[in-house]
C-alpha cells in the first residue's frame, strides 16, 4: 500500500466566486416563477461525475445539484433534513435509524428508496469500484473487512427496515457521522442504471439520473452540462433557477472576460494575479470553507522516508507569505492538519489541541534554522546530495503556490 505524508499549510480556503458586481447582484432577486437560466464556467471536464469514486471539489459543485444524501448543511453549515426528513441515534451512538421523505423521487419519477442507499454504500465499500476515498468512511460496522476483500458487500451494517426506513450501524461512535453523511460520496443511486450502463452510466443525460433539485438534460463530455430544475424534487418550489449551463472550459482569461462582459454569470476560473483588482472592483465574493490545504509526499521513496527530511521540508514554508502574498484571498496559515472550526467532545478540536507548530511570523527564522540541522541529520547539509524531486501540480493557484514553496526550499 502506497505510504503518504502529509504538508498542511492553508486552511479555511474560500470557495470563490467571480459573478457581476456584488452590489448589482445584491439589488437583483430573480422573481419566483418566471423563467431563470444561468450560464457558470467552474473548469474543465471533472475527473468523474460518479458520487462513490469523486475526488474533486469541482465534481462536488456538479453532484449537489443533481443528487441530494439523506442530510444536508443549511447556509451556516448546520445539519439539516434531506432525502431523510428525521433521524434517530441510539444511546451507545451507534445505530442511525433515518426515515426517508416518501415525497422524495428521482429524476425520471421513481421514487427514492432505502434500497437505493444500501447499493450506494455497499458500492462505495466494495473493493471492485476502488474509490479512492472508501477508506476515509470505513467506520461502518465491517466496512474494513469489505474494503480488503474478507467479506461480501452484503455484511456491510447498513440495512433497508422498510422502504422508506433506513439503518445504519457503527463499530464505533463518531460525533460527527451526520456530517459525513452529507458529503457526496453517501448520495443514493439507481442500481438499475448502474447495472445497465456500468461506468459510462453518468455520460449521457438519459442515463445520469439524479434525485436532486435539478436533473440533467443535456451532457456533452469535454463541452458543457445542461441542467433544468427537476420537476419531481421534493423541495422544487424553492429552487429558483430554472436551468444551469455549465461551460466546461479551463481557460482563466476567456472567463474573466467573460464575467466582466456579461457572458458569464459565474465562474471559478479566473487569473489568480487578477485577485487583487477584482476584489476592488466588487467582482469577488466569498464564501469561507472548512478544509486544508496540503501536499502528498510518498513515504516509500528513501529520501521522504526519513522523518526528519519531511519535517524540515515542513518547517521550511513560510504559510503567512503564501496566505498574503501569493493567494491573497482571506486564507489562513495551517500550524496543524485538523482546522479550527471542526467541532470534538469538547469543543473546538484544533483550539483544545493546539498547534502543531508555531508558524508564527516571528518564529519563521527558528523554523528555518530547525529545518537546516534536520537536513545535516538526514545528511543533506546545505542541502548537498539531495536528489531532485517531482511534484505535480495544476494550473492557477495551484501552481502559484508551489512556485512560492519551491523558491523557499531552494533558499533555505
Amino acid at each position: 500500500m502506497l505510504k503518504k505524508y502529509y504538508i498542511f499549510i492553508i486552511i479555511l480556503i474560500p470557495v470563490i466566486i467571480s459573478c457581476t458586481k456584488i452590489e448589482e447582484s445584491i439589488n437583483h432577486t430573480p422573481p419566483q416563477g418566471k423563467y431563470f437560466s444561468l450560464l457558470i464556467n467552474i473548469g474543465q471536464e471533472p475527473y468523474t461525475m460518479d458520487p462513490s469514486k469523486n475526488v474533486t471539489g469541482d465534481s462536488l459543485i456538479y453532484l449537489n445539484h443533481i443528487f441530494e444524501g439523506l442530510v444536508s448543511k443549511d447556509k451556516d453549515g448546520k445539519i439539516i433534513p434531506a432525502a431523510a426528513k428525521s433521524w434517530s441515534i441510539s444511546a451507545d451512538g451507534l445505530v442511525y435509524t433515518f426515515n426517508l421523505r416518501q415525497d422524495a423521487y428521482w429524476s425520471d419519477g421513481n421514487p427514492v428508496l432505502a434500497k437505493d442507499f444500501v447499493y450506494s454504500f455497499r458500492r462505495l465499500f466494495d473493493p471492485k469500484t476502488k474509490s479512492k476515498f472508501a477508506y476515509q468512511y470505513n467506520v461502518i460496522n465491517n466496512s474494513k473487512n469489505i474494503l480488503n476483500g474478507e467479506i461480501e458487500t452484503k455484511y456491510l451494517g447498513v440495512e433497508a427496515i422498510d422502504d422508506y426506513t433506513l439503518e445504519i450501524v457503527l463499530d464505533m461512535p463518531l460525533t460527527y457521522f451526520l456530517e459525513i453523511l452529507s458529503y457526496p460520496t453517501f448520495y443514493p443511486l439507481r442500481e438499475d442504471i448502474i447495472n445497465m450502463y456500468e461506468d459510462n452510466w453518468t455520460e449521457k443525460a438519459e442515463t445520469f439520473i439524479g434525485n436532486g433539485p435539478f436533473k440533467v438534460v443535456e451532457r456533452k463530455i469535454g463541452e458543457v452540462i445542461i441542467m433544468e430544475k427537476n420537476e419531481f424534487y421534493w423541495n422544487n418550489r424553492e429552487v429558483i433557477p430554472s436551468r444551469l449551463e455549465f461551460i466546461l472550459k479551463n481557460d482563466p482569461i476567456y472567463s474573466l472576460n467573460s464575467v466582466k462582459n456579461g457572458v458569464l454569470h459565474f465562474s471559478r476560473n479566473f487569473p489568480i494575479e487578477h485577485i487583487v483588482s477584482l476584489q476592488r472592483a466588487g467582482y469577488i465574493h466569498n464564501v469561507p470553507r472548512i478544509s486544508t490545504y496540503f501536499y502528498f509526499l510518498n513515504t516509500t521513496n528513501k529520501t521522504l522516508s526519513d522523518i526528519n527530511v519531511r519535517k524540515a521540508l515542513s518547517l521550511a514554508i513560510d504559510r503567512n507569505y503564501i496566505v498574503e502574498n501569493v493567494i491573497k484571498n482571506g486564507e489562513k496559515p495551517a500550524a496543524a492538519f485538523v482546522p479550527y472550526g471542526i467541532p470534538g467532545f469538547f469543543g473546538d478540536f484544533r483550539e483544545n489541541g493546539g498547534d502543531y507548530i508555531d508558524i508564527s511570523k516571528k518564529n519563521y527564522e527558528n523554523n528555518i534554522r530547525e529545518a537546516r540541522r534536520l537536513m545535516i541529520l538526514a545528511g543533506y547539509p546545505n542541502g548537498s546530495g539531495f536528489p531532485v524531486m517531482t511534484l505535480k501540480t495544476t494550473y492557477g493557484a495551484h501552481r502559484k503556490i508551489f512556485e512560492a514553496i519551491q523558491k523557499m526550499w531552494k533558499d533555505n
